[in-house]
């Protein structure tokens, strides 16, 4: 037993030895295949400076059956093959065909190619062109009624795209279009969109073969909700004039207007458009008052300002030079004397009433609470009778009034 292990093994090192002889001394040639080595095109610029481009969509591959040295070939890796065409050979757009070269790196001429498949490469070829197309936006979708979107106000980072491609597609594209769906959108959009390139109907075009500069546009739309707001005029009744018989007209009675949201809560429903003293109109009046909104809001109205007609239906003035005048307050350590001795002043009442009253049936009160020793102006108050309750003064009327402190001992 132990004879014939001795014997199997020996046959076993003779018959290696035996083909290790062949391989390397009898016979070293071998065969081997390499697949799907990809082919290196060189000198594309110069092809597309003849106006031509690629536009098949697979990259060239080749494989290789290869003759050499048994020991050479196992190590050889498709890493260490290079293959090679020549575009500046290609002279015109369609299907083009070109031979190409094989190098093997560090093993240099070691190897025969037996075969090539395929034995050359086909391309198809295109006249190209390059352009720019207008970025348009399609808007699906309704904002809420609340809301307004300020289409003519966008911002994008591109307005133009260019294109570069096969002559052919080039030729249909006429825009690049991206949709922004406005649906429950209640603030302002700020995002990045992919585009697709349309002809003049906005239809897609094939542009698999064409490139572009920008793959994304970056857009901004200002979205901002709208408000209503009450136009007010701040009115202060006097002279004669009060709410009963007092017309107020304004030219418009509120305004639309959209602002952020922090604008609006600090605005409420209503706006005051200015104020106005009716003790200091004589007579029917039409004023105007400028529309003044916080910063970032917009006026949807369009309404700028806003004109007010006052009027006093019923009313009659008059003036009265009215000589009874009056201190009230006046300090304990001081005397006064009465500068002024007829004030004349113009008075607002019922037209039944005004050619009755007067002079006699006005008096001003000047309060000298506050007054201080010397020669002064003092505003005084003009004060009306019982009967003549309805009546008010127009304007503001002062007396000159010096005041004296009286020293000890004078009475």
């Amino acid at each position: 037993m132990k004879g014939k292990v001795f014997s199997l093994l020996l046959s076993i090192l003779v018959a290696f030895g035996i083909w290790s002889y062949v391989v390397t001394v009898v016979s070293p040639e071998f065969e081997a295949t390499f697949y799907n080595i990809p082919v290196v095109l060189n000198n594309e610029k110069v092809m597309m400076d003849k106006g031509l481009m690629i536009v098949t969509e697979d990259a060239p591959v080749v494989t290789l059956q290869l003759r050499g040295n048994r020991s050479d070939l196992n190590k050889l890796k498709n890493s260490d093959i290079t293959v090679v065409a020549d575009l500046s050979k290609i002279n015109g757009a369609g299907l083009q065909t070109l031979k190409y070269d094989v190098s093997f790196g560090g093993f240099g001429n070691s190897f025969e190619i037996v075969n090539g498949t395929p034995g050359k490469i086909s391309l198809e070829i295109a006249e190209w062109d390059t352009k720019e197309v207008p970025v348009n936006v399609l808007y699906s979708g309704n904002l809420d009624t609340n809301y307004i979107a300020y289409k003519d106000s966008v911002v994008m980072d591109h307005t133009a795209v260019t294109i570069t491609g096969p002559k052919a597609v080039v030729d249909q594209i006429t825009q690049a279009v991206f949709e922004v769906n406005l649906d429950n959108q209640k603030q302002t959009i700020n995002n990045s969109y992919s585009y697709t390139l349309c002809d003049e109907n906005g239809e897609p075009v094939n542009a698999a073969s064409v490139s572009t500069n920008v793959s994304e546009i970056q857009f901004n739309l200002k979205i901002q909700r709208v408000q209503e707001l009450q136009l007010l005029l701040n009115v202060t009744y006097g002279g004669g004039a009060t709410a009963k018989n007092t017309q107020i007209v304004m030219s418009h009675q509120s305004i639309k207007v959209s602002a952020p949201e922090r604008v609006l809560e600090s605005l409420g429903t209503s706006l005051v458009i200015g104020a106005v003293n009716l003790a200091d109109l004589a007579e029917d009046t039409e004023l105007t008052f400028a529309i003044t909104l916080p910063e970032g809001t917009e006026n949807l109205s369009g309404i700028n300002e806003v004109t007010v007609s006052i009027s006093f239906p019923g009313l009659a003035t008059k003036t009265l030079n009215v000589s009874k005048i009056f201190v009230n307050g006046l300090p304990a350590n001081m005397e006064y004397q009465l500068d002024t001795k007829m004030v004349p002043v113009t008075i607002r009442g019922p037209e039944k009433l005004i050619e009755a009253i007067e002079a006699e049936h006005v008096y001003l009160l000047v309060s000298l609470e506050e007054a201080i020793a010397g020669e002064n102006l003092y505003k005084a108050q003009v004060m009306f009778d019982t009967a003549y309750m309805d009546f008010g003064a127009i304007g503001s009327y002062s007396v000159l009034i010096t005041l004296t402190e009286i020293t000890q001992g004078e009475s």
